[in-house]
């Protein structure tokens, strides 16, 4: 959304070390569950070793929907179009926690991506805030899970990439309000 895009590391690489991964999921159609992997040609059979093994085979019918989509129209247009519609969610859920989030509520502003941050203030607990929430009928995914080697009760990632304008601040309001009853 802002800041500067800066080059992939396969892009940089001359030696053949450096493997890109990507998918489908964010840009696409999350359901299809489609990827794609850059690498060096020796190493691709030993991915398709390891995916057989996992799950014999991607979706003919998957792959060609993607193909069919590419082939009929601009991906990097509609990356676009999305780009412009994520920056805006990002934008109205910042705004919406600034004016309804208590005071001492942090979080992050992320330059792009589709989730941010949450961090409660001191003595309040993420998993209670959590299971208030969904009381609520909101919801965001508790930070422990994203912490394999330390534990934190104060942290939550949420995102706004997927619900219409008024779905977003309702959803705050709702969030900021189980912070309140967890202080």
């Amino acid at each position: 959304y802002e800041g500067t895009i800066l080059p992939s590391l396969k892009s940089m690489d001359t030696k053949g070390l450096v493997m890109f991964l990507g998918t489908f999921s964010k840009i696409f159609c999350p359901g299809l569950r489609l990827g794609w992997i850059a690498a060096e040609h020796s190493l691709l059979s030993e991915f398709v070793k390891i995916k057989q093994s996992a799950d014999l085979h991607t979706s003919n019918f998957d792959q060609g929907v993607a193909d069919a989509y590419m082939e009929q129209y601009d991906l990097d247009a509609h990356v676009k179009e999305i780009v412009a519609l994520y920056k805006h969610r990002r934008d109205l859920i910042l705004e919406s926690m600034e004016k309804y989030f208590p005071a001492g509520t942090e979080w992050t502003h992320p330059e792009g991506g589709l989730f941010l941050w949450l961090t409660f203030p001191e003595g309040v607990s993420a998993r209670k805030v959590f299971n208030k929430c969904i009381e609520m009928k909101v919801a965001g995914v508790i930070g422990d899970a994203f912490y394999p080697n330390q534990k934190t009760d104060r942290s939550m990632r949420i995102n706004y990439s997927n619900m219409p304008d008024d779905r977003i601040v309702e959803g705050i309001q709702r969030m900021a309000k189980a912070i309140k009853e967890c202080m």
